[in-house]
């Protein structure tokens, strides 16, 4: 698989080994107005500030709650609500472009379908810094209900974006199941993966999963991920943890199972589980345990 590669970004590296990363465990939930929306995403962002959060990532379609916007009838017509949700997606590019800013951070605000002037739908990732945006990755390889439902076309090119702490590449959901692009982000010079990623089945998010683990782990580099939940939780929670770890935290509940790259730890009560700020350990939310590095 060959695949044509572009340098995002005038950042130059200076630490590649210390940020600390906020991936969000996204509820599925209904905004219904530009404000309530606004709230609700100027909340999350400024959470994981709080906690001292560098790299924000939120995951795959988590641009979709704009639909909550569209008239109730729209928002049930599968290619009707992308289609009408073009006119809202210039004002939250704008308003996460502010709140990266605002708040100098690196902000992934996970993806939405994006219609382009060839008239092709694609799944975009945007990437915004302190100065703006540094640029976006488009998924590469669609799933069957994307291409054959959606009309989601895929996109072209890997990128690697330079940040001063690392050299980021992007892998959205079903591309992290192709190990050679990992390999080509490696050897382009990536030394993290973000990889936003929404599935509806324990089957789609093993996959998911063992493509995250398989495919950096031949750079050396690390993988972040997030995952989407199937069905509302009710609650929203940033995992943070310093970059370079290479463990997992998982989460199971009545929605499945959720997971990101963190500390090795695992918990299945099926409460919620996260991790309070430590320089030496992080304290399970839901029981109460204490994992060290």
């Amino acid at each position: 698989m060959n695949v044509n590669f572009e340098i995002s970004g005038g950042a130059t590296v200076t630490n590649p080994h210390r940020v600390k990363i906020a991936a969000c465990q996204y509820a599925i939930e209904l905004f219904e107005d530009w404000d309530a929306y606004a709230r609700h995403l100027a909340a999350l962002v400024e959470q994981a500030v709080t906690e001292g959060a560098e790299l924000l990532l939120l995951p795959e379609y988590a641009g979709m709650a704009l639909t909550g916007q569209l008239p109730p009838g729209l928002r049930s017509d599968l290619q009707g609500s992308i289609t009408a949700m073009q006119d809202l997606i210039p004002r939250w590019f704008d308003f996460c472009a502010s709140l990266a800013r605002q708040h100098g951070v690196w902000f992934c605000p996970g993806t939405l379908p994006v219609l382009d002037d060839d008239g092709i739908y694609r799944n975009r990732c945007w990437l915004f810094g302190p100065d703006g945006v540094a640029g976006h990755q488009d998924k590469l390889i669609m799933t069957r209900f994307e291409r054959e439902q959606w009309f989601i076309g895929a996109g072209a090119g890997l990128r690697v974006f330079e940040t001063p702490f690392a050299r980021i590449g992007i892998l959205i959901c079903y591309d992290n199941e192709f190990p050679a692009l990992g390999r080509q982000l490696v050897e382009a010079g990536a030394d993290l993966i973000l990889a936003p990623s929404c599935t509806d089945t324990m089957a789609g998010y093993r996959r998911v999963r063992i493509g995250c683990r398989q495919g950096p782990s031949r750079g050396r580099l690390r993988c972040c991920s997030r995952r989407r939940p199937a069905l509302p939780t009710g609650r929203r929670q940033w995992i943070s943890t310093p970059a370079g770890r290479r463990s997992i935290c998982r989460r199971i509940t009545a929605c499945r199972m959720m997971a990101c790259w963190h500390r090795a730890h695992r918990h299945r009560s099926g409460r919620p589980v996260g991790w309070s700020a430590s320089s030496t350990s992080r304290r399970c939310m839901a029981c109460d345990c204490v994992g060290r590095y």
